[in-house]
């Protein structure tokens, strides 16, 4: 990173109608984030593969109904179980291709739900926000479609 860049952080809040449980469970199963895990329904994930233990790392890869292919590696920080889960998010596509980026979800209990907030920090450029906050709108309401 030269001196000129500054890194960005975004944050994103919602609740979900489902129990914590299944919420968090969904981020952690490959075979539940094979079914929502995109920015919307053009994109489909035919890898998934994920070790969610601290240092445990993931592999998902995403192709879009028109051949294009984008994969995010990264590795587990931290995992509270119904709690919270923190992993660095490196794209291999993209303006930010490569860039080591950390993605922390928190996850609270509360009566009729989940309250949920998604928070990706050490984002390279105004670019790469702009379209992290973009898909992870798009993949958090894919996420509700299929926890309903």
């Amino acid at each position: 990173m030269t001196a000129t860049q500054q890194e960005t952080s975004i944050v994103i809040k919602r609740v979900f109608a489902s129990p914590v449980e299944k919420v968090f469970k969904a981020w952690i199963d490959p075979a539940q984030m094979a079914k929502w895990y995109s920015s919307n329904a053009r994109w489909y994930m035919p890898i998934s593969e994920v070790n969610p233990v601290v240092g445990g790392v993931y592999r998902n890869t995403m192709r879009h109904s028109d051949g294009d292919e984008i994969t995010l590696d990264g590795r587990i920080l931290e995992i509270e179980e119904n709690k919270r889960l923190k992993f660095t998010w490196v794209p291999s596509e993209g303006p930010g291709a490569g860039s080591e980026t950390v993605v922390t979800l928190d996850f609270k209990s509360i009566d009729g739900g989940t309250e949920f907030t998604l928070t990706h920090d050490r984002l390279p450029t105004q670019e790469f926000s702009e379209g992290a906050q973009s898909g992870w709108k798009g993949c958090l309401e894919m996420l509700e479609a299929f926890l309903n």
